[in-house]
């Protein structure tokens, strides 16, 4: 398995994944990618949002990028999919981000 992230690759069954059920679950997150549109700036002028000025784009956008995600066991790289170094905007994940880490913290302590 070729990686170009910094975890070391394992193979998923030596993980304890069943690697088709892995397989299966990867080919599930590629097939239903987020409906929104990759222009976000088109997206947000749209009109699906609230209108200028209480909605204003006031800064640079970028387009997204395609899918892509990792899945680690111990710290170990057992699948990947799609460029995982893109750089994408982000909205509304502090929630998403505070919860990995609580579930971490309690996982460990």
């Amino acid at each position: 398995m070729e990686s170009h992230t910094p975890f070391p690759a394992q193979d998923p069954a030596q993980a304890g994944f069943d690697p088709a059920a892995l397989a299966e679950a990867v080919a599930f997150a590629q097939a239903h990618e987020s409906p929104f549109p990759r222009d976000i700036l088109a997206h947000l002028e749209s009109g699906y949002f609230e209108p200028a000025p209480d909605n204003e784009v006031l800064g640079n956008t970028a387009p997204r990028g395609a899918p892509n995600g990792l899945v680690l066991r111990h710290g170990r790289l057992v699948a990947h999919w799609g460029d995982t170094r893109q750089v994408d905007m982000t909205f509304s994940v502090a929630k998403s981000y505070l919860a990995l880490l609580a579930g971490r913290r309690s996982a460990t302590g």
